[in-house]
Formats: C-alpha cells, sequence, structure tokens
C-alpha cells in the first residue's frame, strides 16, 4: 500500500473521516514505511493496531521521546525538549513526580468554579442569537481562558495565545503553504516569541508571586535543586501547545458527533454519570489527537516491516481506539461498553500529564452547553470541517432554539 503522508497529514477530508483509512491500514498494513518530510531519515513507519501501540507506548526503552542530540519526535516548534513530553526515563520519572501533583484530580476539582464562569460567559454571549459558529464563539476561546487563569496570564492576550499556538500546531495553515523553509521560519518566530513572553511572565513573578502556576514552577524543587530557567519555560511551552489545541479538538469532535446524533445528544444530556460515560465513548471513537510519534531505539521488525533504530515511528491511536480486535462493534456509540482501555489521551509513561482538567474542562463545557443553548443541531446545509493530526474543526455552525441565556445549570 502506497501512502503519501505528508499529504496525509493536511488532508481536510481525512480529517473529517478518518475512520475508512485507519480500517484499511489495521487490516492490510498494521505496519508500514512511508515518505514525512518531518522524520530525520526522511521516513516514518506506521503503527495502526491496538495491541502493537498500546505495547510501544509502554516500551519508552524501545520508543523513545527523544533521539540522539534531542531531537523531539512531538514537535511542536520548541527549539529545546519539552518537559515531560520530551524526556525519557530517568529524568521523566522526576518531572512527573513534581508535575502530576499539580493536574490531580483533587487540584483540578478546585479549578471547577472558575472554569463554569468562564464557559458561562462565553456561551451567554451567544445564547439568545440561535446560531453561531460555535468554534469561533467557544470551543477555541473557552480552554484558552482557562490556561490564561490558570498559569497567570492576563485575558487580553487570548488572541496572542491563540496565534501562537495555531502557528505551532496547524502551521501549514497559518502560512498557507507546504514549504518547509516556510514553516520552519514560522516555527523559529512563534517559539521566540513565546519563550520571550514566559521569561517576561517568571522574571514579574520573582517580584510579584500570585496563585498561578509560573509562581509554582519558581517555588519548586526537582531532587532538593530548584527548576532552571529553561526549564520552566519548557515546562510552559507545553502547557501552551498541547493544552490549548487538545481540549479545543475534543469538543469540535464531540459537539459535532452530538449536534448530528440526537439520540446521543439525549442520552448525554442524562445524569452526571450519562454525560460522564458518552464524553469517554465518543473520545475513543473520534480521538482528536489521532497520532503521536516516538524514536525507535534499536533496530526490530513488526509484521514484516524493518525499523531501524533512530526511524521515527507514528502511533495512529485514533485506528488503535477503534480497532474490532478491541472493541466489539467499534464503530458504534455506546456509552455503556467497557471503554477505560481508550488511548485518546495517549498510554504508558507520557500518558497526558493534563488528562483530568481535560476531562473537567469536558465536562463543565457540556453541562453550561446543555443548559444555556438547549438542543442543538448543525446549522441548514452546514458541516463542521476538521484539520487534520489534532482534528480541531475550522468552522463549527450550530443552530438552537434561542432560550433564556442565564438558565440555571449543574453544580
Amino acid at each position: 500500500m502506497e501512502l503519501d503522508l505528508n499529504s496525509m497529514m493536511s488532508d481536510p477530508a481525512l480529517a473529517n473521516c478518518p475512520w475508512p483509512i485507519y480500517a484499511g491500514l489495521r487490516e492490510h498494513a498494521p505496519a508500514m514505511s512511508a515518505p514525512f518530510s518531518r522524520s530525520q531519515s526522511g521516513t516514518v513507519v506506521i503503527l495502526t493496531r491496538y495491541d502493537d501501540i498500546h505495547q510501544a507506548l509502554r516500551s519508552p526503552e524501545l520508543f523513545a521521546a527523544n533521539y540522539g542530540e534531542a531531537h523531539p519526535a512531538n514537535f511542536m516548534g520548541q527549539k529545546r525538549p519539552l518537559i515531560p513530553l520530551n524526556t525519557d526515563p530517568p529524568d521523566h520519572g522526576k518531572y512527573r513526580k513534581l508535575l502530576d501533583p499539580l493536574f490531580s484530580p483533587r487540584a483540578v476539582r478546585e479549578l471547577t468554579d472558575s472554569t463554569r464562569r468562564i464557559a458561562r460567559e462565553l456561551l451567554s454571549d451567544v445564547a439568545d442569537s440561535g446560531q453561531a459558529d460555535l468554534h469561533a464563539a467557544f470551543t477555541e476561546p473557552f480552554p484558552c481562558r482557562v490556561f490564561l487563569d490558570i498559569v497567570g496570564f492576563p485575558p487580553d492576550d487570548l488572541d496572542k495565545f491563540l496565534l501562537w499556538k495555531d502557528s505551532l500546531i496547524h502551521a501549514e495553515i497559518v502560512a498557507g503553504t507546504e514549504d518547509p523553509e516556510v514553516l520552519a521560519q514560522l516555527w523559529s518566530d512563534t517559539a521566540d516569541a513565546v519563550y520571550g513572553y514566559f521569561n517576561v511572565l517568571l522574571d514579574r513573578r520573582i517580584e510579584e508571586p500570585a496563585d498561578d502556576l509560573a509562581t509554582r514552577l519558581l517555588q519548586a524543587e526537582v531532587d532538593a535543586v530548584p527548576l532552571t530557567r529553561h526549564e520552566m519555560v519548557d515546562i510552559l511551552y507545553l502547557q501552551m501547545a498541547a493544552g490549548l489545541d487538545t481540549v479545543s479538538a475534543s469538543l469540535d469532535c464531540l459537539v459535532a458527533r452530538l449536534a448530528g446524533d440526537a439520540e446521543l445528544q439525549r442520552q448525554a444530556r442524562g445524569s452526571g454519570d450519562a454525560l460522564r460515560k458518552m464524553i469517554e465513548e465518543l473520545l475513543r471513537v473520534e480521538t482528536p489527537v489521532s497520532m503521536v510519534f516516538r524514536y525507535a531505539t534499536q533496530d526490530m521488525d513488526m509484521h514484516g516491516v524493518q525499523i531501524s533504530a533512530g526511524d521515527m515511528v507514528m502511533m495512529l491511536i485514533g485506528a488503535a481506539d477503534t480497532d474490532d480486535t478491541v472493541f466489539a462493534d467499534a464503530m458504534t456509540v455506546d456509552p455503556e461498553r467497557d471503554n477505560t482501555r481508550h488511548m485518546a489521551f495517549g498510554g504508558g509513561i507520557h500518558r497526558c500529564l493534563g488528562s483530568h482538567l481535560a476531562r473537567l474542562e469536558l465536562t463543565v463545557a457540556f453541562e453550561e452547553i446543555f443548559a444555556i443553548l438547549g438542543e442543538f443541531r448543525l446549522a441548514d446545509g452546514k458541516q463542521a470541517d476538521f484539520m487534520p493530526g489534532i482534528r480541531t474543526a475550522k468552522s463549527l455552525p450550530l443552530q438552537w432554539e434561542p432560550r433564556f441565556a442565564e438558565a440555571e445549570s449543574p453544580r
């Protein structure tokens, strides 16, 4: 099977409906090598079956986040490895020990009220109109506003952060080209701006401590040693690049699926437990972050495909999460299934640091959407249009019957 991966990575048709490609790859090419401009060697080996990817994510000694002179497998414009995404054992463990408590279920629960306030404010702005591009009005700004609160940035900088995260994660869209030189310059310029912003913030927090992530990093120690300035900035960079786009993408995918299926939406509007189950099942089927990358640390063979040490390996977790050898009738959305094995948040030591925060944001967002907007659907004659990779919507045109915007919502 021939696959033009560079084109696939920028093909909106694939982003809008990736499941037939997933199924074909699982059946006919569970492992395959393809040309890929972002790989050091010019090629990447793609894995598509659940069992292979599940094992690979749990084998950092075979599939590393970095290879050689700090070449990050998951590239987001960074000029140094991001922490903890681009770190391997033993350093990875010490950083997770520091950061996991900051994003624990208990720590995240304390953010519920502020998160709900932001969601309610944004949705109330469009509730009476009966229609909106919900991506522009809510699913994109909502997680970004939450992030600004957590890290300690002024809300007035929202547009700046939205442009930065798009330039890093959807560079081809922002630049309007796939020219490697143009993209490299965009990534470099954006990274410089982000690093500079965080350094200014940290300088300010030395003089004016606050109840935010930047201050906590300034006060933190790893093995009784304070973090370096580079370590602090590299942690903040990851939280911005990954934390902003992934929740937006998840909301886009889940809202679009519920907008197109009135019965699923009705089920999700049930008890709090019904909503929790629906979110987990839709994360499995939609898998907004559809792929992660690693580097092979040694020569190996998978399904007859030779993988050499240093080869980039793409783990197509969107295909893994709809593998019908693991999830019976995998394309059916069944909130009652045991879907605790889905990998929408990755797996192994690099499992998403912010998964508890993401679940809180998704839950609060849907509680407020259901309370304020009422039953919603895709606007007449319109459809959601997604970008590939991290499956964020370019637009999400919805309509609903206007209702009292200040409706009482769950607490």
